[in-house]
């Protein structure tokens, strides 16, 4: 196959990939949020539920961390260490890792880490939040989430941009 042609064939692909983002995005608009259960997480000053994370913002973004021993996870918090204040002044922020929240603030403190830590040891939350089931390999991943109305919090698709209003419809209830 020549360049030509295999330049023309990759161009088709990326036209095909884009109609079915295209399509997706139309389905995802479509669905209605549910209600998230109330999660209750452990970090070193006690007990925080999912509602208290949010503070008196209306938007929290969780970073799903897979702990310290990851090294790309580690990776990614040093990365937000640098716009947590710029985030934090428009949004609640919190990174959740499964590590003992002693683990994590040994670990944060080595690091620099200046933002907020929960642990979801236990809770089944990062497995229902990020991937939205309950078996299988549970990669790290963001999410913002959205709160619409009193302590109710609403999940929002970790893959959509943050203009956009349209919320993932999965129930953890």
């Amino acid at each position: 196959m020549t360049y030509q042609e295999s330049s023309e064939k990759l161009a088709a692909y990326r036209r095909q990939i884009r109609e079915l983002h295209e399509k997706m995005r139309a389905v995802q608009s479509t669905i209605e949020p549910e209600p998230v259960k109330d999660y209750v997480f452990r970090r070193i000053e006690g007990t925080v539920s999912l509602s208290e994370l949010f503070g008196d913002k209306d938007t929290l973004f969780v970073i799903h961390n897979m702990g310290a021993s990851c090294p790309y996870c580690t990776l990614w918090a040093d990365g937000f260490n640098g716009v947590y204040e710029h985030l934090r002044s428009r949004a609640s922020f919190v990174v959740a890792s499964p590590d003992a929240p002693q683990k994590q603030q040994m670990f944060a403190q080595g690091r620099g880490w200046r933002f907020p830590m929960i642990s979801v040891e236990g809770t089944g939350f990062a497995r229902t939040w990020v991937t939205g089931r309950t078996t299988g390999p549970c990669p790290a991943s963001p999410s913002s989430n959205a709160r619409e109305t009193g302590s109710s919090a609403w999940p929002t698709h970790p893959s959509r941009p943050a203009t956009t209003s349209a919320r993932c419809g999965i129930s953890w209830t």
